[in-house]
């Protein structure tokens, strides 16, 4: 059984997502990673945490609930120091020779130097500044890496003095809580938000070469993608949700904003997912002839095995199912690592994609539930 490595990143989409009162104040970007993580959460047994570039401590508020109440499923791994170093020193000179494209790549986030500012972009980043960074920086010891501030400032066409004087700064609890409480234009919260930024880029090629080198698969967030000229990311293993599981996952998490405050809701989630993984010998997790057919017979298992839903609740999430577009299909995607492939897998092309697209060329889909058989990759969440 090959690990998959999935990062916080993606976990956080569905703390993200509970952060909301109601489905609907969701976007579909958002709702529809929540969903997949749910899903992916429900039916493998294989997820772990890869090690980050520095030491961490525990995990505090809901994303500390989250990993506590589903440490059996998802758990931090450690790896060999030369591995960690090795990747770090790799990512470094990727981050040195793709630093224009890096820096293009901030204006989807922010709208500087570009018109085509990202809206799904500029969400995940204002979600992150209001309900992440203040966790980030107390699991992290600081907003964003140490290691990487020489690329950074190379990025930012910055002194590195720069970088390092605000690094020190953003490690102070209080005053990330001040940048996130007033977000202003000025000087420091600009060069804290570009770092954060940045160091997220670099991140996502860090866990690359992490799975590259220890050859896992990895589940990597679309906010860390960085579309360069080397890249081969044409072809993608495509992993489908099936309709029963979205069914299921939209049950488990808009069901979840029942709970009047973050971290009640993150407790039933986590409640109602290991309810529904302790039934998976008893319940049927593959495809429907047709979606009225997953939905029923969704909420059908859903009471049968007491996930914890209001029933005007229950109601509210189906509607958010046609609100958000979550009617589409929904997929996990992997990015096979040359030489790693099996012939007995089952491929699905998609061509390049823009943050929130949705645009796919489907050959022929692989259950979810197959995730285990696969050999390493990157696996891309769309």
């Amino acid at each position: 059984m090959v690990e998959v490595f999935i990062d916080s990143a993606s976990i956080y989409e569905v703390l993200l997502a509970l952060s909301r009162t109601k489905p609907e104040q969701s976007y579909k970007l958002e709702w529809d990673r929540a969903l997949e993580v749910t899903a992916a959460f429900i039916s493998t047994d294989q997820l772990r945490l890869p090690p980050s570039p520095e030491s961490e401590r525990s995990a505090s508020g809901p994303y500390g609930i989250l990993l506590s109440g589903l440490q059996d499923v998802v758990e931090p791994i450690t790896l060999p120091n030369e591995v960690v170093s090795a990747s770090i020193r790799k990512t470094k000179i990727w981050g040195d020779i793709n630093s224009s494209l890096i820096r293009n790549s901030l204006g989807r986030f922010t709208g500087q130097n570009t018109d085509n500012i990202d809206i799904h972009s500029e969400r995940w980043l204002n979600s992150h500044i209001e309900h992440v960074w203040i966790e980030q920086t107390t699991r992290r010891g600081c907003l964003f890496d140490n290691a990487f501030e020489t690329q950074i400032a190379s990025i930012l066409n910055v002194n590195r003095r720069d970088v390092a004087k605000i690094h020190s700064m953003c490690c102070d609890q209080l005053f990330v809580a001040s940048l996130v409480k007033k977000q202003n234009d000025s000087d420091k919260f600009r060069l804290a938000r570009d770092s954060f930024l940045i160091s997220t880029l670099l991140r996502g090629t860090y866990y690359t070469y992490i799975a590259e080198l220890t050859q896992r698969q990895i589940m990597s967030h679309p906010a860390r993608q960085v579309r360069t000229t080397t890249q081969n990311a044409s072809e993608k293993i495509r992993i489908v949700v099936s309709n029963y599981e979205k069914y299921i996952a939209n049950i488990i998490v808009a069901g979840s904003l029942s709970e009047t405050s973050h971290s009640r809701r993150v407790s039933l989630w986590v409640d109602n997912v290991s309810k529904i993984r302790r039934a998976r010998g008893r319940i049927k997790l593959e495809d429907r002839k047709t979606d009225e057919m997953a939905r029923d017979d969704a909420i059908s298992d859903a009471k049968r095995f007491g996930v914890h839903v209001h029933s005007k609740r229950l109601e509210l999430c189906m509607d958010a199912v046609i609100t958000l577009g979550c009617g589409a299909l929904t997929a996990i995607y992997l990015s096979p690592f040359t030489g790693f492939l099996t012939s007995g897998a089952m491929y699905g092309l998609q061509k390049r994609y823009n943050l929130g697209e949705k645009a796919l060329d489907v050959i022929k889909p692989t259950r979810l539930s197959a995730l285990s058989t696969l050999a390493p990759g990157q696996i891309k969440e769309l």
